[in-house]
């Protein structure tokens, strides 16, 4: 963040790595100088999109697709140019799934904030209130395996 706010002011920082969320939040709480925007390849959002509604009620068990007028109040369509990003209205989230979207965005922030500072708690309690993560010794054991497993790609200030 901090080398394309010193070398490149004016570049876009377009994010493809899901989930998006988080290096979106990232950059708008600290880089905000730096004009970036997150896109997600919406490939896996089918099936994860008609799991979510049928666990929260708002679809039958045997439903095998998201019906139309559900599916246009989850994807957020916009329009995208040099001059930023400008999203069209969607309509209310169906009712059911606005806890599980905050559960998410919380663990987004926190990781976002994890990030930014090197701060394993901060990992470990988003790992703790991702839906995803039943219990703590898991996910320590997820968090120090990526660790351990991609070491010579990370900051060392993660290790101090």
């Amino acid at each position: 963040m901090r080398e394309v706010e010193r070398h490149a002011p004016d570049a876009w920082v377009i994010n493809f790595i899901n989930p998006t969320a988080v290096l979106g939040i990232l950059m708008g709480r600290y880089a905000p100088n730096v004009r970036s925007m997150a896109l997600c390849d919406a490939l896996h959002l089918p099936y994860l999109d008609l799991q979510i509604l049928k666990t929260v009620g708002l679809l039958p068990q045997d439903a095998e697709s998201v019906p139309p007028e559900i599916r246009q109040k989850l994807e957020s369509r916009c329009d995208a140019d040099m001059n930023g990003v400008r999203p069209h209205p969607v309509g209310d989230m169906p009712l059911g799934l606005r806890g599980l979207t905050q559960q998410v965005l919380d663990t987004h922030d926190l990781t976002a904030r994890a990030a930014a500072e090197f701060d394993r708690d901060a990992l470990l309690q988003a790992m703790l209130i991702d839906p995803l993560v039943h219990n703590i010794a898991d996910a320590r054991a997820i968090i120090e395996e990526s660790f351990e497993r991609q070491k010579d790609a990370l900051d060392p200030r993660w290790f101090e």
